[in-house]
């Protein structure tokens, strides 16, 4: 019982390393010197909210996947070039064709666009991306929001 409460409270990096180089993890409880091999113990992660965990013998990764304000800016600029991308394809646009996007959407929206509009713009060939006054543009979905969204040919 001693043994389970002093590993509950200690770093498990030194025993997983010396498990991954088939040696036991030694240390000292109460003036003795303990040794333990890897199949004496099971070691578990223990999942934490807003992270995904992976391991591999010795090795923990985890990875926060929390979002915060600016992650979800990019993840609508980059959801709104996919659907550029799409709107040119789906109306037999030539690749090098170059466009012209009006957009009509809510504040968070517009945010990322303003912030991304130089990205928006290299990976679609986008001449001009404009906030539109007209609510009544074709309908996307951004990431769970409406956004109206036209595109049309540069000069069209």
């Amino acid at each position: 019982k001693a043994i389970a409460t002093f590993l509950e409270t200690v770093d498990a990096g030194p025993a997983l390393r010396a498990f991954a180089r088939n040696l036991p993890y030694e240390f000292e409880l109460g003036g003795q010197k303990i040794s333990l091999l890897e199949e004496d113990l099971l070691v578990q992660i223990r999942p934490r909210e807003g992270y995904q965990f992976a391991t591999m013998r010795d090795i923990f990764v985890a990875l926060d996947t929390s979002l915060n304000e600016e992650l979800l800016r990019e993840g609508y600029a980059r959801e709104l070039v996919n659907k550029i991308q799409y709107s040119r394809k789906d109306q037999g646009f030539d690749i090098m064709d170059r466009i012209q996007v009006k957009y009509y959407a809510d504040s968070e929206i517009e945010a990322a666009i303003a912030e991304y509009s130089g990205f928006i713009k290299s990976e679609t060939l986008a001449d001009e991306i404009l906030l539109s006054k007209d609510s009544d543009l074709p309908l996307i979905d951004i990431n769970g929001r409406e956004v109206g969204l036209l595109v049309l040919k540069s000069g069209a």
